[in-house]
């Protein structure tokens, strides 16, 4: 048996190895106990305000011509039902009678067979002529009387006067001669109405009787439109009445107006018109104030007119009414206006200055105000959290420019 001891194999005893653990123990405490009492703190530094960044506008002073937008209706300046005035059977037609057709005025629609007048005329000639010699020789007979009494020499009463000397047969006679003369005018007039003619230059809208139709007195033959100028009825609002002008009102030019229909003309055709009148009552549905356009040469049947677009009736068009030139006016952005009438300055020292304003006119996204701005100011235009008077600002860098007038321009944007 071999007794040779082992080496290398041997474990540590428990008393290494619990001072070990004791010295492991006590070094990671020292280290925490250390860390602890010198961690890192930070430092306190003094608080710096910013004011807020603001993006502004320079201001400059403008006249401005206003311009009304609205809606309207192309309708008929005038139309007419020709209806006959005699009695009879249509013998001829012109060959533009039917809807659409066009006349000229004085040009002849429509014939109603004359013959029945062209008689009545002759027999009333002849009725005339009967008077005449009826008249001649009650003459004749008058001045024998008055030959025959002046013979006599005799003196007589004024009425027994008169009846010899045959005044009222003369009166008689007289009378039938004007009474078959004014027959005969009536007949020559009957003979003429059978000829319906136009009474201005007129489109037919609606024919009501065609060749052979017979006719009474007060029978519709024809509706009739006229060509030479179509309305164009609008709806404003009332507070914009007062800004355009009318005719008959202090000799005042009456405004023109520019009518659009880009769906059908396209975007860059229109039509320019004038205000006709301002209709007296309010439109039923929207309460709006009325007003007439008027519109020459609807159908561009004139060369001038010509390659412009046809006003069609009953389309709804846009209407723009050039109006009064408001002067010593400043235009802003509408959202650079405040609670109806503030607005914000960046005053020279860089502060917040808030102005009240007076809004003159407003149209699309430009409002035009007057009172308290001055050209060169610096409009704010961006938004402010809590605007609060003579707080400090920043200029962001760049200004913009000032919304545009369209008042000194002979064009006008559409709506």
């Amino acid at each position: 048996m071999n007794n040779t001891p082992q080496t290398g194999n041997k474990k540590l005893g428990w008393i290494p190895r619990v001072l070990l653990i004791a010295i492991i123990l006590a070094t990671s405490a020292a280290i925490a106990v250390y860390m602890l009492s010198n961690k890192p703190r930070a430092e306190r530094k003094p608080r710096t305000i910013h004011p807020p960044l603001v993006q502004t506008m320079k201001l400059h002073k403008t006249d401005h011509k206003i311009t009304v937008h609205a809606m309207g209706t192309v309708v008929p300046s005038q139309s007419v039902d020709l209806a006959s005035r005699v009695a009879g059977e249509i013998i001829a037609i012109s060959p533009p009678f039917l809807p659409g057709g066009r006349f000229k005025a004085g040009e002849e629609i429509l014939r109603i067979d004359p013959t029945d007048y062209e008689l009545a005329v002759q027999q009333r000639q002849s009725d005339v002529a009967k008077a005449e010699y009826e008249l001649k020789l009650e003459l004749g007979k008058q001045s024998v009387a008055r030959r025959e009494y002046q013979l006599l020499g005799e003196t007589i009463q004024e009425n027994e006067q008169e009846l010899v000397l045959r005044e009222p047969q003369l009166k008689a006679s007289t009378a039938a001669r004007a009474a078959a003369e004014a027959s005969l005018q009536k007949a020559r007039l009957d003979l003429k109405r059978t000829y319906i003619m136009s009474p201005f230059n007129a489109v037919v809208l609606e024919k009501h009787v065609g060749l052979g139709s017979r006719v009474t007195v007060g029978t519709k033959l024809v509706t009739l439109l006229d060509t030479d100028q179509y309305w164009v009825e609008v709806v404003i609002p009332m507070d914009r009445v007062s800004w355009i002008t009318s005719p008959g009102i202090k000799e005042q030019v009456p405004s023109s107006a520019r009518i659009t229909h880009s769906a059908a003309w396209g975007k860059d055709k229109f039509r320019t018109g004038t205000v006709k009148s301002l209709l007296p009552g309010v439109d039923e549905e929207s309460r709006m104030a009325r007003v007439l356009i008027s519109v020459d040469d609807p159908l561009c049947l004139k060369e001038e007119t010509g390659n412009k677009p046809q006003l069609t009736l009953g389309t709804f068009v846009r209407v723009e009414i050039e109006g009064r030139t408001i002067s010593d006016v400043t235009p802003i952005p509408r959202s650079a206006l405040h609670d109806g009438s503030r607005v914000w300055i960046m005053a020279e020292n860089d502060t917040l200055d808030i102005r009240e304003v007076e809004v003159i006119w407003h149209e699309d996204e430009t409002v035009f105000v007057k009172n308290n701005l001055h050209d060169g100011e610096r409009l704010i235009i961006s938004s402010l959290a809590t605007p609060v008077a003579d707080m400090r600002l920043r200029e962001a860098a760049g200004s913009l420019s000032q919304p545009k007038s369209k008042g000194s321009s002979s064009e006008v944007e559409g709506l």
